[in-house]
This record gives structure tokens, sequence and C-alpha cells, in this order.
């Protein structure tokens, strides 16, 4: 009755008439409107996502607050005290930043070039075969993606040493042995094997949506194929090369771990200067230098953006948009077997450094060299059962665990914000912010981090470093479940919400209980977010190290057997993973058969 009365314009009219005629129910009815189609409608939506706006701001947007008053800071204080834009004036004209901001975008730029020449190919022949076929050559394509990125470190390492794979083979040639690694070539070559499934997967997924029919119609009317090519195809692929390539020269600007691995001291990037500015405590060149990394990464990745149309990677939309020529054959071109060469280069790159680490985990000598020599399991044995590895890994698969429900838990509730906020600036806005890690540089991001913990007193604390890699595995674990809970049907949960279904009760079993599977594997991409990170875990950890961290330290001072041994175990979870995957993908592929069967119409049936 009461919440009558106040709703009701009617009841309150003549006694707001009589003090101020014509004014009161003007103004009592505004009030009502606000209270009616704001604060009971958007009011608790804001308050299922106040833990990630809480989650963003201390650890987002403080840290990035703080290194922007550092960089500004005369002494490299968090202060707004002594005000200076000397920081930025030295980037621009010491001749030491400027050589390193120099290498920083040839390596980019080399980069880019080089994975567009090889990844190109390989999306081309992918997007042109069978999808059933192209799935499974690209699932071998990403499988170094996943695998833990120190782990490749290790494998590039020991595939470019004195005693690896390819001086191995040159001295078996009569060669000789070559200068490989901890050059400029080498990080080369690692940051091309880092962005090269990227780049393949940025490709495919806009390349399958070009309609290769318009090919067929030129060459039908006499245009050779490579006019063909040349004058349709490549400008409707144009766009999405430009965009990828843009968004791989801005990733790559920021890499970290590759350089300090495989560069050596004279090959310092703009990533490698900060860490060592924070390392001596100069936070006012560390702090500017990670600034303008994030406005260099902005403004690519806007570009990148508005160039690809906004449009996003998905390998299940990049088949499905394919027509009718799926069932096109591919001719035996000189340009086909050119892209097969490629397409093999490109594998050869991507696996032998995956796989070598096999052969290695079972060698005896107590230096890791190749061909390895004897037979022995005690490396395993040892990463099992020695206290030099048991901590860090239990620390890793303990911060996953909390971090993979923590991540699932903030993008369900993101996910469904968005599904009742109707406005496209609000959408876009949360959109933005959710997305924001990913287009903040990695080694900003740690130091930025580490400021704001160290004054919180999180460092060295469990809960710190699953709050930061929260942070982190966030924007692609929600990703994943805002896709899903898009193709929910919002009729049923209103039909349950008639038949007297709380709305907590009604969100589990309709919405998550159906989603399940893609909330798993949001689960599954956020533990092994937080487990393939370094930079983050690297200023966070205190004497106890996560896994990753314990490998980057034997890289940097000697490697030691147990390496390849528990990289080889890292290897084959990620194998068992992506097997599991495809188990699951097809029992629910013979599922859904005989539910699109049972609902087709007697139309649908007759065709």
């Amino acid at each position: 009755m009461i919440m009558t009365a106040v709703a009701s314009p009617a009841a309150r009219a003549p006694e707001s008439t009589i003090d101020r005629p014509g004014a009161e129910p003007a103004t009592t009815s505004w009030i009502q409107r606000f209270h009616e189609s704001h604060l009971r409608r958007v009011g608790p939506s804001v308050l299922v996502i106040l833990p990630f706006l809480a989650l963003f701001a201390i650890f987002l947007f403080w840290p990035i607050a703080s290194m922007l008053m550092r960089s500004l800071n005369a002494d490299g204080l968090a202060s707004f005290d002594n005000f200076t834009l000397q920081n930025y004036a030295q980037i621009l004209t010491d001749d030491l930043l400027l050589k390193i901001e120099l290498r920083t975008l040839r390596l980019a730029l080399f980069t880019t070039v080089l994975t567009m020449a090889i990844g190109f190919p390989m999306a081309y022949l992918l997007s042109r075969m069978k999808p059933k076929i192209a799935v499974m050559l690209l699932l071998l394509v990403l499988i170094p993606y996943f695998v833990p990125t120190v782990v490749r470190l290790f494998s590039l390492t020991v595939t470019l040493s004195p005693f690896g794979l390819i001086n191995s083979i040159t001295q078996a040639l009569g060669w000789g042995k070559f200068d490989l690694l901890f050059n400029t070539q080498a990080t080369l070559l690692g940051m091309v094997v880092y962005q090269l499934p990227m780049m393949t997967l940025l490709l495919y997924s806009g390349l399958s949506r070009i309609d290769t029919n318009l090919m067929v119609a030129a060459r039908t009317l006499g245009a050779r194929p490579s006019k063909a090519f040349f004058t349709i195809y490549l400008p409707l692929a144009w766009p999405v090369m430009l965009s990828s390539m843009l968004l791989i020269f801005v990733l790559s600007l920021s890499f970290f771990l590759v350089p300090s691995i495989l560069g050596g001291g004279d090959n310092a990037t703009m990533s490698v200067f900060i860490r060592q500015r924070v390392e001596y405590f100069q936070w006012g060149q560390a702090a500017t230098m990670g600034i303008v990394l994030l406005f260099t990464t902005l403004t690519g990745y806007i570009l990148s953006m508005r160039l690809g149309g906004g449009a996003s990677v998905s390998l299940a939309g990049a088949i499905s948009t394919k027509g009718i020529t799926d069932r096109e054959k591919l001719h035996g071109t000189p340009a086909t077997w050119l892209c097969a060469f490629m397409s093999i280069i490109g594998l050869i790159l991507l696996l032998v450094p995956v796989l070598l680490v096999f052969p290695l985990a079972f060698g005896k000598s107590p230096r890791v060299i190749f061909p390895p020599r004897g037979f022995t399991w005690d490396w395993f044995a040892s990463v099992l059962t020695t206290n030099d590895w048991i901590p860090p890994l239990l620390k890793s698969l303990g911060t996953g665990f909390a971090v993979a429900l923590l991540a699932v838990g903030i993008a369900l509730s993101v996910a469904r914000f968005l599904q009742r906020i109707t406005k496209p600036a609000i959408r876009s806005l949360v959109l933005g912010l959710v997305f924001a890690p990913m287009v903040t540089p990695g080694i900003l991001l740690a130091i930025g981090l580490y400021d704001v913990q160290a004054q919180l007193g999180l460092l060295g604390h469990g809960i710190g470093l699953i709050l930061a890699h929260t942070v982190i595995a966030l924007p692609l674990c929600f990703a994943v479940i805002n896709s899903a809970l898009a193709g929910s049907d919002v009729n049923l949960e209103h039909a349950a919400w008639t038949l007297g279904a709380s709305r907590v009760r009604t969100f589990w079993d309709i919405v998550v209980r159906s989603k399940m599977g893609s909330i798993i594997g949001a689960g599954v991409i956020a533990f092994m977010c937080s487990w393939d990170d370094v930079i983050i875990a690297l200023f966070q950890t205190g004497l106890q190290k996560t896994l990753p961290v314990t490998i980057y330290r034997y890289l940097e001072t000697g490697v030691v057997p147990q390496v390849p041994a528990i990289s080889s175990l890292l290897v084959l979870m990620v194998l068992a993973g992506m097997a599991i995957w495809l188990i699951f993908t097809r029992r629910a592929e013979r599922r859904a058969k005989p539910v699109a069967a049972s609902t087709s119409t007697p139309a649908q049936e007759r065709n």
C-alpha cells in the first residue's frame, strides 16, 4: 500500500495543487519516473558489477595512475609535487634511450613483416580447406600458443645454443658452429615464433569471411588466377591484413620475456629497460617509458579495431560464415604450392621447439645438450620429490584455481549486467573497461602493481597475486562467457519467474547450467593465463616463486636438467587438455544433431 501511494501521481495531485498549483505534480512525477526507471532497474545491476569495478579500480587504474604521477615527478615519486616534463623530454633527446626505442621499433616491425609473410599463406590455405581439416590444422598452429611461454623460451635456447639442435646439424654437415644465441637475430626469431599463432588466427578469422565465389566468377569471365587474386581477393583481404599487422606490431613493442632471455645484455628493449630502471630505483624513467608504451599500444589498438571493423576473433564464427565455397577444391597452382611450403615452414618453427623438450628430459648428462646422452627417469623423480620444484608447482596450481573461480564469477556478473543494459554508450564503456588489461603493457602493469601492493602490504601474499592475475585473466574469460550468455533465451527466465522461482535459482538452473561447457572453458582459460604469467609474478612473489618464475630464473642463470623434465610435463598437460576439449566438442555435436533434426519443419525436411 505504501508503494502504491508513492507510485500514484493522481493520489497526490489534489494535495500538491493547494499550495503550488501546477508545480508539484510535475516535480513529483519526475522523481517517481527516475525512481522507477533507474533505481529499481539499474540500481541492482550496478551492485552486481561492484566487485569488478573495485577490482579494476585498485589493481588496474590505480597502478597506471601511480606510474603516470611518477613520470611527471622530478624525483620519480607518486606525488603531485615537483611537477615536470623532464622525463618525457629525456626520452626524446637521450642517445641511449633513443637507441633502445629504435631497437624496439625495428624488432616490432621485422616481427610483423615476417609473421605476415609466414602467417598469410598459412591462413589463406586454411581458409580454403574443408572446415574439419582446417580446424585440425589450426589446432596444431595453436598448440604452442597454449604452452607456457617459459617452456617455449627454453626450447629456443636449446635450439640456438652452441650445443643445440641447429649447431648439431651444421656440425654434422661440416659447416661448423654459429653464434645464434644472445643477439638480435635470436630475439627476432623468438618474437616471430611467439606471434605467429596469433597472426594466423587473426588472418584466418578474417579471410574465412571473404566470398571466394567472386574469384570463381572472375576466372569464369576469363581473368587469370593471379589477376583475380590481386584485383579482387587482395583488396578484400587488405583491411584484415592491415589491422592484424598493426595489432601484432603494437603487441611486439611491449615484449619482455623474449628479449630478456634470447637477446642478451646488449639487446635491451623498452620493457627490459623498464625493469632495469626499477631495479636501480629510477622510477621516473621507468614510469615514463611505460606510459609511452601504454599510449602507443592504446593508439595502435584503436586504429586496429577501426581498420578491422571491430570484428572479434572467433574460430567457430570464421567457419560458420563460409558458404558453398567450402566445397570448392584447391587447385594445384604454383601459388597453392607456395602457400603449402610456407605452411610447412611455419609448422616446423612452431612445433619443433615444443617437441624438443621430450628427448632432452631423458638425457643422463647434468648439462642440457643436444642430442641427449643416455636415458634416465631421474630428472622427473627430482621434479616430483624435491623442495626446489614442489612448492612452486603447488603455488602455481593453487593460484591458478583461485584465479579461475574468481575470474569466472566476476565475468558472469559483468556479462549478466550487460544483458540488462540497453544503452549502447554504457555497454561500450563497460566493454572498454573489461578489455583494458589487454591494452596495458605487461611490464607497466607489473611495476604499477608492485608499487600499489607495496603500499597495501600485499607483496609476497597469495591474495595479492590472485587478484593481480584475475585482472589479466578476466578479459578472455569474459569474452567466452559473454558470447555464451548472448545466445541464451531470456523468455525462459521470465517463465520461471512467473512460476515462482527466485532470480538466483533461475539464473543457476537455466542460465549457468545450460552454459556450463563454456563456463568451464572460460575457467580453463583463466587458469592458463595465471599459469603462464611471469612478468607480474616476478615482481609479486617473495621468496616463494611460482613455477614459471622458477623456470625463468634458471633460464637467466643456467638451465638444469630438471627444466626439460618439468617442461615436458607441462606440454603433456596442454595436449591432454586439447584432447579432452576435442572429445567433449564431438560429443556435443553428436547430441545437437538429433535435437536439430527433431525441431526441423516439414518444409525443411522436404528440402
